[in-house]
């Protein structure tokens, strides 16, 4: 059976890229800090700690449909 080719999701690259530089870590850290964060918030995916995020107040939702997270230092 020939192998399928990963599921890339569209971005997540770039945005995880971004934020390595903004807080000065590397990528794999960054990367470390996603993969273990479901895990941590309880939670069993990704999408479902955006949501915990969104109830727990962590991200703001804008008139625009954009997103911003507030970061509290201290938290986690």
């Amino acid at each position: 059976m020939p192998r399928r080719p990963r599921r890339q999701r569209p971005g997540i690259a770039g945005v995880n890229a971004e934020t390595a530089r903004s807080v000065y870590v590397t990528l794999e850290t960054v990367k470390s800090h996603i993969r273990n964060l479901p895990a941590k918030l309880e939670v069993r995916d990704r999408t479902q700690a955006v949501v915990w995020a969104y109830r727990a107040g962590f991200i703001d939702r804008q008139p625009t449909g954009a997103s911003t997270a507030r970061i509290t230092p201290g938290v986690g």
